[in-house]
């Protein structure tokens, strides 16, 4: 299932620790609700994957991003077990309603290809090809990986508009990186946190064609949906992206052996499995084929890309030469940020290991500590997402 479109809107939308107890049965059964109301959509799907692994031309006036979660279609659907928002702030009833005057991309209505790459291919068309996006921001939709991913990608790689809309039940999203993006970016946020009724669902309906309508002017007399706008990206669409992805050439962090990341110079790509070849500083010559995700440009990441929650590499410990093979140097490792503070106009970002014993990482170098204590961006890296990483290279 990990190849296929379920396979991956599942792992974005449900992450399931297994080592909380107290949670394994109401999330496996959330996964198995949504393995059983999907699997036959993938099945479908998968046979037109070879005519999907293009970037389609067709212009969108609105890509709407949300979490399945936030959606009261989706919990009507048995597509999830469990609703998080109600039915007046329903990302995919706002949808509709947007449909009414626009020509509108939600991932139900588009995905067509049964593979990771494919449906990557078909988001990422979907975003360059879009003139603003519509981001249903919430707390679960800071912790799925594939909505930050379409966020990420759309704000900082193709520095495309967007609106964000709060729903779900809470402002928890506000400390993640989705929060860092929005509140930076001083873009103003269409609450709907409160609307629950239909009187208020058309008053912030008004303001949100209010918003759009700044980025994307529908034509009069017409039932037609807007033509492309001049700032549309061109057609060599790699062109309009500035990514974070390491090319050819580039320095970056990478992971060698049980769950331990050092320096090495990037000398290839494989697009099929998603893997980079790269060489080692150090010049050994074992570990060289890591996945995309596991590799970071050895560079000062930006605030922003940074949040609670998010992914990181960071130093810690280093590592001695030995004769023949390496020279030794800096060991970087996996970790995931829990607090963020400001002190003195600089931000310091704490937190702790990803992986441990039981995962097969070594704990017992000299500096070990399952924390990671007031490090500034200066010292941290971060990884590409998936569309960064097949798009540009």
């Amino acid at each position: 299932m990990a190849g296929t479109v379920v396979g991956m809107l599942i792992a974005g939308e449900r992450y399931i620790d297994f080592k909380k107890r107290d949670l394994y049965e109401e999330k496996f059964e959330d996964l198995k609700t949504q393995v059983t109301n999907l699997a036959d959509k993938s099945e479908t799907a998968a046979a037109a994957t070879s005519e999907q692994t293009k970037p389609e031309s067709k212009k969108k006036d609105i890509f709407v991003s949300y979490c399945w979660t936030n959606s009261y279609w989706s919990k009507e659907n048995n597509e999830i077990s469990k609703l998080v928002g109600n039915e007046w702030n329903d990302p995919r009833r706002i949808k509709s309603l947007l449909a009414e005057k626009y020509n509108v991309w939600l991932d139900i209505e588009q995905l067509t290809s049964g593979q990771v790459t494919g449906m990557f291919e078909q988001i990422t068309s979907g975003l360059i090809n879009s003139k603003v996006v519509c981001a249903f921001v919430s707390s679960q939709y800071a912790q799925s990986e594939n909505c930050k991913m379409e966020f990420q990608f759309a704000v900082k790689s193709l520095k495309k508009p967007f609106i964000p809309i709060c729903v779900g039940e809470d402002m928890g999203w506000t400390e993640s990186v989705i929060g860092a993006l929005v509140m930076g970016s001083e873009v103003p946020i269409v609450d709907m946190l409160t609307v629950d009724d239909s009187d208020q669902l058309v008053k912030k309906m008004e303001e949100i064609f209010d918003r759009i309508s700044e980025h994307v002017e529908p034509p009069e007399g017409s039932d037609e949906v807007g033509d492309v706008v001049p700032d549309s990206p061109p057609p060599d669409y790699q062109s309009a992206i500035r990514s974070r992805a390491p090319r050819v050439g580039d320095h970056v962090i990478s992971h060698h052996f049980r769950h331990a990341f050092y320096t090495a110079t990037i000398l290839s790509f494989n697009k099929e499995d998603m893997t980079y070849h790269i060489e080692w500083d150090d010049g050994d010559p074992s570990g060289r084929n890591p996945k995309y995700n596991q590799v970071g440009l050895n560079i000062e990441p930006d605030e922003d890309d940074i949040g609670v929650g998010e992914r990181v590499f960071f130093p810690q410990g280093a590592y001695g030469g030995t004769e023949g093979n390496n020279t030794g140097g800096v060991r970087y490792h996996e970790g995931v940020v829990d607090t963020v503070v400001e002190r003195s106009g600089v931000k310091y970002f704490s937190g702790h290991h990803l992986k441990g014993d039981e995962d097969g990482k070594w704990v017992t170098y000299r500096g070990y500590d399952y924390e990671f204590i007031d490090m500034t961006v200066a010292e941290l890296r971060i990884a590409p997402n998936a569309m960064d990483a097949l798009f540009m290279l």
